[in-house]
């Protein structure tokens, strides 16, 4: 499982509780449910948090990048941020 070519390893459901690894399939729960937001986790320690505006018709995304240049860190938000435009549509 991808987005934009980061490997996803993990992902936290925040609706259901309940958090997966692809390849492994449920492993946890998480510490509080009903809250409509996912957290996926990618390799290399960057990971997407999605969730609906409280006050708006749109998605939120927030970006938690790690990398170990600024150009890396550069290279990683520009494809996310093509990722969570692609979210308008």
């Amino acid at each position: 499982d991808e987005i934009v070519g980061f490997k996803v390893v993990g992902v936290k459901d925040y609706q259901s509780g309940e958090i997966t690894v692809p390849g492994l399939g449920k492993v946890g729960h998480t510490h509080i449910m009903g809250s409509d937001v996912l957290v996926f986790y990618l390799i290399e320690g960057s990971s997407l948090v999605i969730r609906p505006s409280g006050t708006e018709p749109k998605v939120k995304v927030y970006m938690l990048l790690s990398g170990k240049s600024k150009e890396e860190l550069e290279k990683k938000e520009e494809k996310l941020l093509e990722f969570a435009e692609s979210l308008k549509e």
